[in-house]
């Protein structure tokens, strides 16, 4: 009685397992109390753009000074796809010196057959 209780115990608990693993997770919604209402109606509904502008302009300058400080060298492995990988491969390249241009990028096409090996001595 006691290895049959034990077996079924077992089953359930690997049931729930697979039930929570598989449920997607609802939205978390969050209640808010009478003081956060209140403070929610007492604020302006509108800000002004004027506040607003400054803000969105750092936003856009921040990539662009942030790719200006780093600097080095990068190499990559390819392995090749497509007619003209080298091609592909300038064209990425450029794009990404265009948002770093201090960091140095050099590209290898490794053989479908090579790269496993070189990226297991790699790491």
């Amino acid at each position: 009685m006691r290895k049959k209780f034990s077996v079924v115990l077992g089953l359930l608990l690997i049931a729930a397992l697979f039930i929570s693993a598989c449920s997607g997770s609802a939205p978390e919604t969050q209640q808010q109390g009478p003081a956060e209402q209140a403070k929610e109606e007492a604020a302006p509904a509108e800000q002004p753009k004027e506040e607003a502008a400054p803000a969105e302009q750092a936003k856009e300058e921040a990539p662009a000074q942030a790719g200006a400080e780093l600097s080095g060298e990068l190499t990559m492995w390819v392995m090749p796809n497509g007619a003209d990988p080298q091609a592909a491969i300038d064209a990425e390249i450029a794009a990404f010196n265009e948002l770093y241009p201090n960091v140095s990028v050099s590209a290898e096409i490794v053989g479908w057959g090579d790269a496993y090996g070189r990226i297991q001595t790699a790491v």
